[in-house]
């Protein structure tokens, strides 16, 4: 845990973390649980509540290395108006990775808790804010490689690009 604060009363169920958009973040190290190159099929889960809702705001990432200049990403956050998810390979700065996009802004106010559910397989992503489909049922021409860490509160690995409210109940299955 970097700078993240838990505290017992700010999850939407019991305890959670707080991220105050400082560069806190909670890094998951690799284990072979979360290697979604032998098993692409995963579901992800997590409650949010934002202060701030700015531009890149980083809920959930993950980066992968070791592929020269082609990195792999899987990155949940906010962007402008929109939740949004980034998959797949592309250059450091993100040039041929997929990007699923969420729901307009109706969904996207200050002061309010918002569930998040990605169901993923070998060939297609799908976004569920609160529990309804978020947009269409997204193609995948990508699997992911395997994951050096995750990061919760952070979009990927950028320090400025960071989650400003709470984060709880973060599950991933594969």
């Amino acid at each position: 845990v970097v700078n993240a604060t838990y505290n017992s009363s700010a999850g939407k169920i019991g305890g959670g973390y707080e991220f105050d958009g400082e560069g806190d973040y909670v890094e998951i190290e690799n284990s072979e649980s979360l290697n979604f190159s032998e098993y692409p099929n995963m579901s992800i889960s997590v409650w949010v509540y934002s202060n701030n809702l700015g531009d890149n705001d980083g809920i959930l990432g993950s980066s992968f290395s070791g592929l020269g200049d082609t990195q792999t990403y899987f990155d949940l956050y906010y962007r402008t108006s929109s939740w949004r998810v980034r998959w797949g390979n592309g250059t450091s700065d993100g040039i041929g990775a997929e990007y699923i996009y969420g729901p307009d802004n109706s969904l996207s106010q200050i002061n309010t808790w918002y569930h998040i559910g990605i169901v993923a397989n070998y060939t297609s992503v799908v976004v569920y804010v609160n529990g309804n489909q978020s947009g269409d049922i997204w193609t995948i021409q990508q699997n992911l490689h395997e994951p050096d860490k995750w990061r919760i509160g952070m979009y990927q690995n950028a320090n400025t690009q960071v989650w400003n409210g709470s984060i709880d109940e973060v599950s991933i299955w594969n």
